[in-house]
């Protein structure tokens, strides 16, 4: 999100609720999301613009690493993996898919995961409203934190959940994810 030069478009994975996508790129940032739909404006566009379009960046502290990106077998659901002599870790990124409902809330999940070692994460959220034109506050309640602006129908975009302050912070799946990502990116992709 804060890096001085944008990566190649070929070090993206693509993950989507059949709604809307964004772009993960192999050094664990989202630089591009349109939310919550396909048409709507961006809440990270740091792909457009590193400095001023706003990104969601999670991070191991292991310089030299080697990563890579690789997807869930027969699903949507991308690992981002850092391997070094240090530690191995991963990211797994995916958005709930399921029965559409005209109010369901659409949910960017990122779960961070120590396979080997103890590392240390930088994790930096800045969103930019309508490709950075809306402002927007931010609120910590419940253990989370929000970030809300007002869009054209008036309702208000959030994410959460606050990073745990260990040195992996686990992040939660919302309650409304009643299937398994694979097993509902299976069921989907078996029906063509």
């Amino acid at each position: 999100m804060i890096g001085a030069s944008y990566q190649p478009i070929e070090d993206y994975g693509l993950i989507g609720d059949m709604h809307t996508v964004a772009l993960v790129g192999k050094d664990g940032s989202i630089d591009f999301m349109s939310f919550p739909s396909f048409d709507s404006p961006t809440i990270f566009a740091a792909l457009l613009d590193r400095r001023r379009g706003g990104g969601f960046s999670i991070a191991p502290d292991l310089s030299g690493s080697a990563q890579k990106q690789l997807y869930v077998p027969d699903t949507n659901v991308l690992f981002t993996r850092w391997l070094s002599a240090a530690g191995v870790v991963e990211v797994s990124d995916f958005m709930p898919v399921g029965q559409s409902r005209p109010n369901q809330r659409r949910v960017l999940v990122r779960r961070v995961k120590c396979v080997r070692g103890e590392v240390l994460f930088d994790v930096r959220c800045g969103p930019r409203f309508d490709y950075g034109r809306a402002e927007h506050t931010v609120h910590a309640r419940d253990g989370q934190v929000f970030f809300t602006a007002r869009d054209e129908q008036g309702t208000a975009p959030v994410m959460g959940p606050q990073s745990a302050s260990s040195s992996c912070p686990r992040i939660r799946p919302p309650r409304s994810c009643s299937k398994r990502p694979p097993e509902a990116w299976s069921q989907w992709s078996g029906r063509s």
